[in-house]
């Protein structure tokens, strides 16, 4: 069936079912990928501790935004050769009708973990729980050579929780899916954000009207106004997305 997409050349690999998405990309896919440049990875989504349409939004949401057409791709991996510093293109952070996920940290309490397993890959950089996590989502796109380090770690199928899945049992999946900036940027890479034009007005206009509604950001009693929110929103943006804005609002610059 996805012989006309990928071209006949298509590797199903049967997994045991206990380390979802990570455990898949860390034991079994690392073993392809040896032999690439780049790679991409995304994954389905499970609603779990969020309502139903969120959890199919945020699905759609990673495949739109790491594999939403051919040219897409062509423009993603020409990025990477023209860029020899750029280890990752990382999808943005699901935004829905309530923001989900822009009021904290998007840490989801995984700071803790996140560094034991930095720790136990020998990466100098450190997570900070006062800075937002750039990769959540566990879909992006990759220069192999950057998570280098991720990949020579023996990862194993036990160090993983079993299903069904509980808090504790997934905090080993929370911390890599939030490690892998930290990972490329310790080899010398950095990481920004990639996103479609379509997600990218979507994102705007759920950003504007958080910004207009919250309060922390409405004008008088010292707080900042919706003009200057905006106007730190567009200059801590990243990637594709962060240039796309700063074209449509013009006259704020980098």
């Amino acid at each position: 069936a996805f012989a006309p997409q990928v071209r006949g050349k298509l590797t199903v690999l049967g997994v045991e079912n206990r380390g979802r998405d990570s455990a898949a990309l860390l034991i079994e896919g690392k073993k392809i990928l040896k032999d690439y440049d780049y790679f991409c990875f995304c994954h389905d989504r499970m609603a779990n501790g969020h309502s139903y349409s969120f959890g199919l939004y945020a699905e759609r949401m990673l495949w739109e935004n790491t594999l939403s057409s051919t040219a897409y791709i062509e423009t993603i991996l020409a990025q990477f050769e023209k860029d020899p510093l750029l280890g990752i293109m990382t999808v943005p952070i699901p935004v829905d009708s309530t923001t989900q996920g822009y009021e904290h940290n998007n840490w989801a309490d995984a700071c803790e973990r996140t560094q034991q397993v930095l720790d136990q890959l020998s990466v100098r950089e450190k997570a900070v729980e006062t800075s937002a996590a750039l990769t959540v989502g566990n879909g992006f796109w990759a220069r192999t050579c950057a998570l280098e380090k991720l990949f020579a770690y023996p990862w194993t199928r036990e160090l993983f929780g079993e299903e069904p899945l509980d808090k504790k049992g997934a905090e080993l999946n929370c911390a890599v899916e939030r490690c892998y900036a930290f990972v490329a940027q310790d080899a010398g890479y950095y990481t920004q954000t990639v996103m479609t034009t379509k997600y990218a007005e979507i994102m705007t206009n759920a950003l504007t009207n958080y910004i207009q509604m919250h309060p922390v950001f409405r004008e008088g009693n010292g707080r900042i106004g919706v003009k200057r929110a905006l106007k730190i929103l567009v200059k801590n943006l990243h990637g594709f997305g962060g240039r796309l804005f700063r074209r449509v609002r013009g006259k704020w610059k980098r």
